[in-house]
């Protein structure tokens, strides 16, 4: 008889006894992976238990029916028995008969001749009987040895019954023992569950906790990057809105300026030259020129200082007559003035400065 090794399940019963708090806490996993393979033996043990109890009861069913068909050759062997019997009385009957007979045979001798067919007739009889009774004791024979047979037969089924028995009775005593254990770490791996649930409970909440926090935090990063943008938004309207009125700005100045000082100002239409700027001024009777100059929006500031270097370049149309000076003011924003890297460009026909209206050279005159 193959009997399972229990070795799997005896490791995990023992590494569940044993295993202290902090390999129950970092090791589950690997306890838990035991406890499938303990249970895949333990399934494994049902299993060879279901079978050792259809051998059993295929036996018990074997041996009922050995013991049912010897009951029925035990009943046919007396059943010839009798017929056997039966045949013995009629033939002693015919014996008795024949002795009669014969001696009749001898008192009437002078009837023999009618009698020798008769008498040939009972002989033949006799030899009919006495072959049925050889056939009888032969078929009788035969039975005594199938019932033998059998009762050996059943003899060797007794005893693998009980050796199966005796084996059934050891694995159910493991069996037992194997369950209490088994029933043991149960308990023992539902406490552990529990715990488990519990923390990842605790896991989930504070993981719930955090993602709450982290949206809180990423709305009030778009809530404050939002007000930004609109700060920015609103800072660049106004600072657009400034460069639209730049031109009137500046030229409102220039007027100002030049009024309070005597000074002729000399618009864009009165300029006697080709390409008009939008400011000028007489001073010792040469023109000085004051061009504004503003980005039409935002978005091209970060190109504004090549729009002013293109600017410079291009102020010599200006120098048409020899009455101007060959010093150019491009008046630009003040807001814009934090975006430019030069304010000073040396040509070679003319020097270009970048200025603000409020830094104008003739706000400090």
């Amino acid at each position: 008889m193959d009997t399972p090794s229990f070795e799997n399940l005896r490791s995990f019963f023992d590494r569940v006894k044993n295993a202290g708090f902090f390999e129950r806490l970092f090791s589950w996993k690997t306890i838990v992976a035991s406890g499938y393979e303990a249970f895949g033996e333990y399934q494994r043990l049902q299993n060879h238990m279901q079978v050792k109890n259809t051998e059993i009861s295929g036996l018990v069913l074997q041996n009922r029916d050995l013991t049912q068909n010897r009951d029925y050759q035990a009943q046919q062997a007396t059943r010839l028995q009798q017929d056997l019997l039966s045949e013995q009385h009629r033939s002693q009957a015919l014996n008795e008969k024949i002795t009669e007979k014969e001696r009749e045979r001898a008192t009437i001798a002078e009837a023999q001749a009618n009698s020798e067919d008769y008498i040939l007739r009972l002989k033949g009889d006799l030899v009919t009987f006495a072959a049925k009774n050889e056939e009888l004791q032969a078929k009788i024979n035969e039975r005594e040895n199938m019932a033998g047979g059998l009762v050996a037969a059943d003899r060797k089924n007794q005893q693998a019954i009980n050796q199966l028995k005796v084996d059934l009775s050891s694995s159910q005593g493991k069996f037992d023992q194997l369950n209490s254990q088994f029933i043991e770490a149960q308990k023992t791996l539902a406490e552990l569950r529990q715990k488990e649930e519990e923390r990842v409970r605790e896991h989930d909440a504070r993981i719930t906790e955090l993602t709450t926090l982290k949206k809180q935090l990423e709305e009030d990063r778009l809530r404050v990057q939002a007000e930004r943008t609109e700060e920015i938004r609103s800072e660049f309207a106004e600072m657009e809105l400034t460069w639209k009125k730049h031109e009137e700005l500046v030229e409102q100045s220039l007027r100002s300026i030049c009024q309070r000082h005597t000074i002729d100002y000399c618009d864009k239409e009165k300029f006697p030259y080709s390409g008009k700027p939008d400011n000028a001024v007489v001073i010792f009777d040469q023109f000085v020129i004051f061009d504004a100059k503003s980005p039409k929006n935002s978005d091209e500031l970060s190109n504004f200082p090549l729009y002013i270097k293109s600017q410079a370049e291009s102020a010599k149309k200006y120098l048409k007559g020899p009455d101007v000076r060959k010093e150019i003011y491009l008046v630009v924003p003040a807001n814009t003035a934090e975006y430019l890297d030069e304010f000073h460009y040396d040509l070679a026909d003319l020097t270009v400065y970048v200025i603000t209206h409020l830094t104008s050279p003739l706000c400090d005159s």
